[in-house]
């Protein structure tokens, strides 16, 4: 991402070909879906950067000139400067838009990032129940981290290389180093998606492929061949830009694809060619040179603007706006702050000391907001719940038991006593049996139940034999859910005391992913297709069949939650309803945001629904609860109940709602006559 000059003269075309790495990048983050796979501009920085960084370490090796203070003093006169300034400016600008949790996590990933080591903190703060990640204003820094470290690292190495095997030695080495990565990247993408996204072990082979061209002095074929060499570049570029997607597993072997591209096109340079007079273009070359203060300042102005419109989709408008925002104060930061800093002629010690202290004085701005927990009194308690994360998705547990030796994690009990409770009950599910768990609490302890928060994260029938899941973010989903599927029926096996069984899951996403070997549509299309939902539903029919056919013949009486009407339009209800106080600065949302049309809504839950309700009619001892009829009329579905919003996020409940909204969804889902003893379900 740095814009550096290499000795053998100025290579206008890499400007320009950082345009269009950013320009990619950018577009991608204001959803224009036609660049689906604009994130990979990322991997062309990385080739950029090797190639230009090798080469100046290469070259002032040779000639005895290298210093490692010296390269050091220059990253930081490049790097800190802009860097800096954007840290500091979100700081400012957040504290009067982002609600107090979020500006605390706010300044945790700036504490990180003045230490260049933010990719840490997302590649373990990335998962299941963390903030999204999209709404992080400093997440874009987690590249410049890996180079940072690589930065770090490739000096010495070179250095070690040259003095002992010299030229062929650094070549050599730098091989075996990409070739590792790359079959780390290849071979650990699949496995542990996030760490392998973030960090440098998975991701150093991009900056050493840009560091092997550099020492590429073979002849350099001519006319057809050299211009097809460099328009299968930009083929290979676009193709990446188009046609890549965020589900993908990714670096892996397919970030082959965008990393080929960006190196053909930086090795067979035709002088003069439609192609580099395009990448040379003038304004080209501009948005180039300022890339790397555009990267640093588009993410935070989206994320900021986001929040402002609680979390909506951007429209046309919008996103045309945010990209002139992007590039003017890019082009403002390039101008006044990288160009004035860059070449600064100061002792190699000051420059270092003045990094250090700049650096340490937005470090410790960024902890002393993360020690003052984000300011929590800017904003009032009322407001705090519909706004705090920690609050909103609390558990309501009385006692937590790590019922299985297989795992290495504990489950809630709601209601009574685990081990004194003569009656026992399971709340089976993923995230959706969770946010029930305080309305489920409520009428556990009216009658005499304790119950099992159990298994977590997993839809109820996922056996990973009759029912798998496509979900590419987890890619041991149906590994890890099949374990807890078995361990959860030999635990009902064995404990007769249960007598009750609720089964609640995120059904209408879950009917989008399921596949069997008989109905691989999903695997092969993914969520997003429209008909993912229908080819979805045999499967799911099959596997709840199977489960509710086993928890029959156990006994049990069972209950099976439906969704909450989901919300699609992008709007955060919680976060709309925080804005009508506005105690921040924050747009307000259409009056009628908590009213989604019930027709959108019966459409996406209607193949999950109607498997539900079917299945659940063919056996006496089960009954599903529809909470899209529930919350629905004719025309809109209400997500308040006397003016308290119910989510949390598109799909969850509140989990710290009042006793009346418990009191009144504990109704709608009949669950007090579910666990008495005198109703009968299904005649």
């Amino acid at each position: 991402m740095t814009t550096t000059t290499i000795s053998d003269g100025y290579r206008a075309d890499i400007d320009g070909l950082r345009a269009l790495a950013v320009l990619a990048v950018v577009l991608f983050h204001l959803e224009f879906s036609i660049i689906s796979g604009g994130f990979v501009g990322v991997d062309v920085f990385f080739v950029v950067s090797g190639f230009l960084i090798t080469t100046i370490i290469v070259k002032q090796i040779n000639t005895n000139t290298f210093s490692l203070l010296d390269f050091y003093s220059r990253r930081v006169k490049r790097l800190m400067p802009a860097v800096l300034s954007v840290i500091l400016i979100t700081l400012i600008a957040s504290f009067f838009i982002l609600t107090p949790d979020k500006y605390e996590e706010l300044a945790k990933t700036a504490i990180m990032s003045t230490l260049f080591s933010v990719n840490f903190w997302f590649a373990l703060n990335s998962g299941y129940f963390d903030q999204a990640a999209e709404l992080a204003p400093f997440l874009h820094l987690w590249s410049l981290a890996v180079e940072e470290q690589y930065y770090f690292f490739a000096p010495i190495l070179l250095i070690v290389l040259s003095k002992f095997f010299g030229k062929k030695g650094i070549v050599f080495g730098l091989c075996i180093v990409t070739v590792t990565s790359f079959l780390m990247s290849t071979i650990l993408s699949p496995i542990y998606p996030d760490s392998s996204y973030y960090l440098l072990h998975t991701r150093a082979w991009e900056l050493g492929v840009g560091g092997l061209i550099s020492f590429y002095r073979g002849r350099m074929p001519h006319g057809c061949l050299l211009k097809f060499l460099q328009i299968l570049g930009v083929v290979l570029l676009v193709l990446s830009f188009l046609l890549i997607k965020p589900s993908d597993t990714f670096p892996g072997y397919i970030a082959l694809v965008p990393v080929i591209g960006a190196s053909l096109l930086i090795v067979y340079r035709v002088e003069d060619s439609f192609l580099t007079n395009l990448l040379t273009n003038n304004t080209i070359l501009k948005i180039g040179k300022a890339s790397y203060s555009i990267y640093l300042w588009h993410w935070p102005i989206i994320v900021l603007y986001r929040v402002y419109i609680s979390e909506r989709h951007f429209d046309i408008f919008e996103q045309i706006s945010l990209l002139a925002m992007s590039m003017f104060l890019g082009w403002l930061s390039f101008s006044l702050i990288e160009e004035k800093f860059r070449y600064v002629q100061s002792s190699i010690i000051k420059i270092l000391s003045v990094g250090i202290i700049a650096s340490s004085a937005c470090f410790l701005l960024s902890f002393y907001i993360y020690s003052q927990s984000g300011f929590p009194e800017r904003i009032s308690q009322k407001a705090r719940l519909v706004t705090d994360r920690n609050e909103m998705q609390k558990e309501a547990c009385h006692q937590k038991f790590a019922f299985f030796g297989e795992l290495e994690e504990s489950f809630c009990i709601l209601g009574g006593d685990w081990e004194t409770s003569e009656k026992r009950a399971l709340l089976w599910g993923d995230s959706h049996s969770i946010h029930w768990s305080p309305i489920f609490d409520k009428v556990a302890k009216l009658n005499g139940f304790a119950i099992a928060v159990l298994p977590k994260q997993c839809p109820p029938y996922l056996d990973g034999q009759l029912v798998k899941e496509n979900y590419p973010k987890f890619p041991r989903f149906t590994e890890k859910c099949a374990l807890k599927y078995d361990l959860t029926k030999k635990f009902i096996q064995g404990d007769k005391q249960i007598t009750h069984v609720v089964l609640a899951a995120a059904w209408s996403g879950h009917i989008r992913q399921v596949y069997d070997m008989g109905h691989t549509f999903n695997l092969e299309n993914g969520f997003e297709h429209k008909d993912a939902s229908q080819n979805g539903a045999s499967t799911m029919m099959e596997g709840v069949l199977n489960l509710l056919a086993f928890l029959n013949e156990q006994g049990k009486k069972v209950l099976i939650v439906g969704d909450m009407p989901r919300i699609t339009n992008g709007i955060n209800v919680a976060e709309c309803k925080f804005n009508e106080l506005q105690e921040l600065a924050r747009e307000k949302c259409d009056e009628n945001y908590s009213k989604l049309d019930a027709e959108i809504v019966r459409k996406w839950h209607f193949h999950s629904e109607t498997v539900l309700e079917t299945v659940s009619l063919k056996f006496a001892n089960t009954r599903f609860v529809s909470l899209v009829d529930e919350m629905c009329d004719t025309e809109f579905c209400e997500l308040q109940i006397e003016g308290e919003i119910l989510y949390r996020d598109s799909n969850h409940l509140r989990q710290n709602l009042s006793e009346n909204a418990k009191g009144t969804l504990a109704n709608k889902l009949l669950i007090d006559g579910f666990f008495s003893n005198d109703e009968v379900l299904n005649e």
